[in-house]
C-alpha cells in the first residue's frame, strides 16, 4: 500500500532524495500562507520533514505520500490519522504542477486507498477561509460541507477562520457528489 500508481502519477514516500525538492517547493509564498509548513522554511525543515513522515509510516499514525510525475516530486499529500476510523486529508502542490488535475488525481487515489485498505469510514478535510485551490479539490472529491469553524484554527500564533468538509466511506464518491452541500460563494 505504500506505493500508489494512476494513470499519470506515482505516490510513494519521501526519502533523503526528495528533501531538496520539498525545500525548493515549500519556498512558494502561497504554501507558507495556506498550509501549516514553517514560514520561513529551512532545508532543516525539509530533511525533518522526511524523517517525520518516515516515522508516520512505521507508527500508522500520518501516511504522507510524495506526489511524483516522471519520478520528481511536484507536491506531498496524507492521511493523518484522527482515530477510531478517521483520518484527515492534507495536501500542497509545487506551482508549476498547480491547475494540472495532479491534486484531484493524487486525492483520489488517497481517498480510495483510505476507504479501501485502511477501511476508514470518514476522511476530514479543513482550509483556512481564502484558500482558493483546496476546496476546489474537496468538492470535486465528493466531500460535504460541514461548515465554518470561526477563528477555529491557529495559524503561526493567529486565530483563522477555518473550513471543514467530509467524506464518508459510504458517501457518493462521483465528482462533485455533494457540491450543493456548499455555499454559493465557495463553489468552484
Amino acid at each position: 500500500m505504500k506505493t500508489i500508481h494512476t494513470s499519470r502519477l506515482t505516490l510513494s514516500p519521501p526519502t533523503p532524495d526528495d528533501v531538496e525538492e520539498i525545500y525548493r517547493a515549500c519556498q512558494d509564498p502561497d504554501i507558507q500562507q495556506w498550509t501549516t509548513v514553517p514560514s520561513p522554511y529551512s532545508w532543516d525543515d525539509a530533511a525533518g520533514f522526511v524523517t517525520f513522515t518516515q516515522s508516520g509510516w512505521q507508527s500508522g499514525e500520518n501516511r504522507v505520500w510524495a506526489i511524483r510525475l516522471n519520478n520528481k516530486l511536484t507536491g506531498t499529500i496524507g492521511l493523518v490519522d484522527e482515530g477510531a476510523g478517521s483520518a484527515e486529508l492534507g495536501f500542497w502542490i509545487a506551482p508549476e504542477a498547480r491547475k494540472t488535475g495532479y491534486t484531484f488525481e493524487a486525492a483520489r487515489a488517497v481517498c480510495d486507498t483510505g476507504f479501501q485498505e485502511l477501511k476508514l469510514q470518514r476522511i476530514t478535510w479543513h482550509a483556512y477561509t481564502g484558500n482558493p485551490g483546496s476546496p476546489a479539490i474537496a468538492q470535486k472529491l465528493g466531500f460535504t460541507y460541514e461548515g465554518l469553524s470561526r477563528l477555529g484554527a491557529i495559524h503561526r500564533g493567529q486565530r483563522r477562520d477555518q473550513l471543514q468538509a467530509g467524506l464518508l466511506a459510504t458517501d457518493d464518491h462521483s465528482e462533485y457528489a455533494a457540491i450543493d452541500t456548499w455555499p454559493t460563494k465557495l463553489r468552484r
